[in-house]
């Protein structure tokens, strides 16, 4: 067997452990073409970068090959290789040394959207089978910090838990109001009678432990850690940060504290350890949560892999800061405005309506905390009139709701025999789908799996180093989404005559914006909102 061939049915094999998703899919082969060819002329290993075409490149993918190694990788074995991918119709280099790569989108149509059919809620979600303990720091009940850690925790449990990774997970306070999604919540008090015997324990560890090293304080014991980082080549995962570990002696119990805890959950509460511990916090505690850490791996025999995520903190611009409670109360009295202006003013009263402002709401406020990343300084300011009605998550809700009215109102006109019933996707005909919009739209359904698979690789990652995470990803991804279909639709009358050619348009029109739908189902899933049908 060539190295090509063993190259691709290690890519089969994995594809079907892991569903194989046509972009993931039409990635992976590509990258064993480059691999084959890398090895056959001895030349480093490039991992290619797959981009989205535009109508200035002509084409609807391309790889640039600007590198020293893409460069030499720039032959005919090249291009005649992937010509041979059935569902590339060409490909070619252009004048910028862009591979340029122009696919059968009939083709491709039919098949993502039939796994659409076939996976539903499960469509861009991977089966990863791990367990996951997640340590969330709320220290600072009800303050913006605190909020932001919660909802980002949110966030991340619901990414795990719909892609079946078993998640239990623990907070500071044992008061918090917060209920996560999916997932085991370890109830243990402050008081535990264990834990004094931990941090005792911890103690004597410390006094017989190797990398235990003298402290200029007084009464104190010390700890190595810069030793520790280097001889277990921490570096890219701690950083500078932490070079000594001190402990007051007629202090060390709330200095273990953290530890110990972690330690309690692990043994006391956990039948089996878990293959990932997450620690989620603010960025002005994450020397004291990274000291936690890094204690359970010097005591302990620690076999999960640690990963630390801090958010930077948050700011309100505004000269009167409101209480966090006030902000959302703010938001909703802005959203009941806005409702009772369209609808009336049953909308504050009825129980449907409480409801969908209530969901409403809670999207306004989670699009408004997680389209920042996490590493960036949150920003915010008093809901206004204008944010209340144009926020980005009622944005998001306002499409959805949308879309699914055109689907009402479709089966409605089925009912009174004006259209046909949807044909299957075997039916329909993709060929006339000739818009570029058509296109730019599905791919967001296309590329889906590849979102969150980044994420899910980022915090299920064993790799010594701190990784890099993107959690805005999938709020940033629906309001594009959203930007696109504003534009279809103030183009496109999607719903048309009943004529038998038109209707075979609007056939292939309506599976793309199934696909769709489908995307904006499984988006609000990893970000635990409930969609809006109505608004």
């Amino acid at each position: 067997m060539s190295l090509l061939e063993s190259l691709q049915s290690l890519s089969l094999c994995k594809s079907n452990s892991e569903r194989p998703y046509y972009y993931l899919k039409f990635q992976n082969d590509i990258q064993v073409i480059f691999d084959d060819i890398s090895a056959s002329k001895d030349i480093a290993r490039v991992n290619i970068n797959i981009m989205k075409g535009s109508i200035y490149l002509k084409g609807d993918y391309f790889i640039p090959l600007k590198s020293n190694e893409t460069f030499q990788l720039n032959c005919q074995e090249l291009l005649e290789k992937l010509k041979n991918f059935s569902s590339v119709l060409s490909v070619e280099v252009d004048s910028n040394f862009n591979l340029v790569l122009c696919v059968k989108r009939t083709a491709v149509y039919q098949t993502t959207l039939g796994q659409i059919s076939e996976f539903s809620s499960d469509y861009g979600m991977f089966a990863k089978k791990k367990s996951v303990l997640i340590l969330i720091d709320t220290d600072e009940l009800k303050s913006y910090n605190s909020l932001r850690n919660t909802l980002l925790a949110e966030h991340i449990i619901s990414i795990l838990a719909a892609n079946k990774v078993e998640v239990f997970y623990s907070e500071d306070r044992c008061d918090s109001s917060c209920r996560y999604p999916n997932c085991t919540k370890l109830v243990c008090s402050n008081s535990c009678s264990s834990l004094t015997d931990i941090c005792k324990e911890l103690e004597l560890k410390i006094n017989n432990s190797k990398w235990k090293t003298d402290s200029e304080i007084i009464d104190s014991l010390c700890i190595d850690a810069e030793k520790y980082i280097k001889e277990n080549s921490l570096q890219k995962k701690y950083g500078k940060i932490i070079s000594r570990i001190t402990l007051l002696k007629n202090n060390a119990q709330n200095d273990l504290y953290r530890t110990a805890f972690i330690k309690h959950l692990l043994t006391d509460h956990m039948t089996r350890t878990p293959d990932f511990i997450l620690h989620i916090g603010s960025q002005s505690r994450s020397v004291q949560i990274y000291k936690s850490g890094m204690l359970l791996e010097m005591l302990e025999e620690l076999t999960s892999a640690q990963v630390y995520i801090f958010n930077q903190n948050v700011h309100f611009k505004d000269e009167n800061e409101l209480s966090t409670d006030d902000f959302v109360l703010a938001y909703r009295s802005e959203v009941e405005k806005a409702m009772e202006h369209k609808y009336g003013e049953f909308t504050s009263t009825d129980e449907t309506w409480v409801k969908r402002i209530e969901s409403l709401v809670d999207s306004a406020v989670k699009f408004e905390f997680l389209k920042v990343n996490h590493n960036s300084i949150l920003n915010l300011r008093r809901p206004s009139s204008q944010s209340g009605g144009k926020s980005c998550g009622i944005f998001v809700q306002y499409n959805f709701a949308r879309l699914s009215n055109l689907f009402r109102n479709f089966e409605a006109k089925v009912k009174e025999n004006y259209y046909q019933p949807l044909q299957s996707l075997e039916e329909v005909d993709f060929n006339l789908l000739k818009l570029e919009e058509e296109w730019n739209l599905f791919h967001f359904v296309l590329s889906f799996p590849q979102v969150v698979k980044t994420l899910l690789e980022s915090l299920l990652s064993e790799e010594n180093r701190k990784s890099r995470f993107y959690f805005n990803k999938i709020c940033i991804m629906l309001q594009d989404l959203c930007r696109y279909l504003s534009l279809y639709y103030s183009k496109i009358r999607i719903l048309s005559g009943p004529q038998v050619h038109l209707q075979k348009t609007m056939n292939a029109r309506l599976w793309l914006l199934k696909g769709i739908h489908q995307v904006f189902e499984n988006s609000f899933s990893l970000l635990n909102v409930n969609g809006l049908d109505l608004m």
